[in-house]
């Protein structure tokens, strides 16, 4: 990372720093060197420690005290693969009595960790110290992909209730996403907005439970914009949404279906059903035999749904179960059907008369098992 170092000694920048300077390795820091009289040290020098930083920034050194025979400061940049001069000034400009400042473009650079190097020499470089702090371009706004609600992309039904926003935000090697907003609008009206919850720091998801029960029945746009630490934002295109609170309504149809509590020699049980929807539409019917859901698929003409499904002999119950896109679902009644197929059997009582008895009374008695 300092393989550079030897350029920049030429011009008197880092003769007795070298050794600490290559010491510290590819470890990134903002760095402000002086070589001084010893009685000079740096207060908090600017950009801050930990410093996120966009757009034209202003850097200083600011010496303790006076600073004595400074011939030559300058400001330098370096990253894992590049160094380059900011600015270099002689005794007589950019510095006023130790205060030395410069304004810095960062936008011709690219986003990410740097090094920056405030260089001061004297006519006879004696002493030498460090002040160490970090600093991270971001000159690029994050990115945003993958806006989805409860699961789905655009032009999906919601019912209203609790519903699952997501959002896929980047921001590269800048300084990270911060904050993501949901906005849900309705006419160009924004009727919603939501604070996301991030993930992770430097690629997120940014997800939110929204209750959108307080939202009529209609079609909603959804936008979500994800800002960074410095301020940068990025709006998101828009996703069409349409809550639907109705319940779709289904009954047995007069004709088709058996009455409740039927018995039945035949195995066979065919279930007919008027289905209604006026919102998003049907989505699944599905019937529920014994407490389960059947696999039986169900046959639909105009609102008419009708399926057949094969009993085992015995006791069985039966509904059916609607759900719209949305997901609000109804169900009918629950019915009782009897399938019996096998005959009694008849047997004659151990009391019974024998065959072929005689008696002497005219009055027969009969007992049989069943």
């Amino acid at each position: 990372m300092w393989g550079k170092a030897n350029l920049l000694n030429k011009r008197g920048a880092f003769r007795k720093n070298k050794a600490a300077i290559l010491a510290l390795g590819s470890t990134v820091f903002l760095i402000f060197i002086y070589t001084v009289l010893s009685a000079n040290t740096f207060n908090n020098p600017t950009p801050s420690d930990g410093a996120n930083i966009t757009g034209t920034v202003v850097l200083n050194c600011t010496f303790d005290t006076s600073p004595l025979n400074i011939t030559n400061t300058s400001f330098i940049y370096q990253n894992s693969s590049d160094i380059a001069m900011i600015t270099n000034f002689s005794n007589d400009s950019g510095w006023i009595d130790g205060n030395f400042t410069y304004s810095w473009d960062t936008s011709t650079i690219a986003d990410g960790l740097y090094t920056l190097i405030c260089n001061a020499t004297n006519s006879t470089p004696d002493h030498a110290a460090l002040s160490l702090t970090n600093v991270r371009v971001d000159n690029n706004a994050p990115t945003l992909s993958s806006l989805v609600a409860h699961g789905k992309g655009n032009n999906t039904f919601l019912n209203g209730s609790s519903s699952i926003l997501n959002v896929t935000a980047t921001d590269g090697s800048g300084s990270s996403v911060t904050s993501i907003l949901f906005n849900v609008s309705f006419n160009g009206v924004t009727n919603l907005s939501y604070t996301g919850v991030i993930a992770t720091d430097l690629t997120t998801w940014g997800s939110l439970t929204f209750d959108a029960s307080n939202l009529t029945d209609n079609a909603y746009n959804l936008t979500a914009i994800a800002t960074d630490h410095v301020g940068l934002a990025t709006t998101s295109g828009y996703i069409t949404f349409t809550i639907d609170t109705v319940t779709p309504q289904i009954s047995y149809n007069a004709n088709g279906n058996i009455a409740d509590n039927t018995n039945q020699t035949s195995a066979t049980l065919t279930v007919n059903v008027s289905i209604t929807d006026s919102g998003s539409a049907v989505n699944t019917t599905v019937l529920w035999l014994d407490g389960s859901a059947n696999a039986a698929t169900f046959e639909q003409l105009g609102n008419d749904y009708n399926t057949t499904v094969v009993l085992s002999e015995g006791r069985h119950t039966y509904f059916v179960r609607v759900n719209d896109t949305a997901g609000n679902y109804n169900i009918t009644s629950t019915r009782t059907v009897t399938y019996d197929n096998t005959a009694p059997s008849l047997t004659y009582a151990a009391q019974a008369i024998a065959n072929g008895a005689n008696q002497s009374t005219s009055t027969v008695t009969f007992a049989f098992n069943v």
